[in-house]
């Protein structure tokens, strides 16, 4: 296996595969609705807005691929986050971000060993190399925001219904001066 190959090895586990740090992205997000993905825990982003910046980075990574050049295209960003206020939007989003998945393992695998050192559109964006890794490392640290909110949102949902759930930090204090 060459190391565009392993590269694309390393995508495939992060989206599809099983990953050494734990569970992939296609799993974790396997049983998160439109609601969930939307719900905001602590006023922190939703899992929506994270999956949003996947698929942006993405879709930007893609499109270099694809022979295009990079542009500032925020106002895209954001309007694909609005477009998760329903189940078929947040569905839609899901089967468009596994696609753009797809589609670029396929892209770095195949891709000759000297071209991984090529600049990535513009000198100022480094290599393909370091831009391939750079999405890596972003996709950990939006996954990490997601597990946690997920978790959270997950556990709100379990006490939500017991009469009263009371955490007690420390034991009470036991006064000796009687």
């Amino acid at each position: 296996m060459n190391f565009s190959q392993q590269l694309g090895a390393h995508l495939h586990q992060f989206y599809f595969g099983q990953s050494l740090i734990g569970i992939n992205l296609k799993k974790l997000l396997e049983n998160v609705d439109y609601q969930m993905a939307n719900r905001s825990i602590y006023s922190q982003n939703t899992i929506a807005f994270w999956v949003c910046h996947i698929s942006y980075n993405l879709e930007l990574t893609l499109n270099v691929f694809r022979g295009g050049i990079i542009t500032d295209e925020d106002e895209k960003f954001y309007v694909e986050i609005l477009a998760v206020n329903s189940e078929q939007g947040w569905q839609s989003l899901l089967t468009k971000i596994f696609s753009q998945a797809r589609e670029l393992v396929f892209e770095v695998e195949r891709l000759e060993q000297e071209n991984l050192i090529k600049d990535f559109a513009d000198l100022r964006y480094g290599n393909i190399f370091r831009n391939i890794v750079r999405l890596l490392e972003q996709g950990y640290y939006y996954r990490g925001y997601i597990v946690s909110t997920k978790r959270i949102i997950e556990q709100k949902e379990k006490y939500a219904n017991a009469r009263a759930f009371t955490f007690v930090a420390f034991p009470p204090v036991v006064s000796i001066n009687q």
